[in-house]
């Protein structure tokens, strides 16, 4: 799994952030992500809006590409900056909270990885037509 981002009030360049090698194997892997990052005007002090670009089976993300994730909400600090925000979604992706889903069926469906992995697959296949 590749997550790459676009940054688009800095001006910076793409980002791609590679998996790391001691993560096990997981249902993500060879699939790559697109991510917007918009940063507000008084960054770093709030988080960024994060969202996927590439529509994303996750139980922490919705159909429109929002994220769940407690770091770019009430557990933000100005400390983060984008690697720790792109470690914590890709983290995200392995370990979801199921106790707070945005995507019910992909919740539902988590702990049977193998149809977890099926279904994932043919809605990425299915999005990239």
């Amino acid at each position: 799994m590749v997550i790459s981002s676009r940054l688009d009030s800095h001006g910076a360049p793409p980002l791609s952030l590679p998996p790391p090698s001691s993560l096990p194997a997981q249902v993500y892997e060879g699939l790559t992500y697109k991510l917007s990052l918009a940063f507000p005007n008084d960054y770093p002090f709030k988080a960024p809006t994060v969202k996927f670009e590439t529509p994303c089976f996750h139980p922490n993300v919705d159909q429109f590409g929002n994220i769940c994730l407690d770091i770019l909400k009430e557990k933000w600090s100005s400390v983060y900056d984008v690697r720790a925000v792109l470690l914590s979604i890709q983290s995200l992706l392995g370990e979801p909270n199921n106790a707070s889903p945005l995507n019910a069926q992909a919740a539902q469906m988590w702990d049977n990885q193998e149809e977890y992995k099926k279904t994932l697959h043919k809605k990425y296949a299915d999005d990239a037509k």
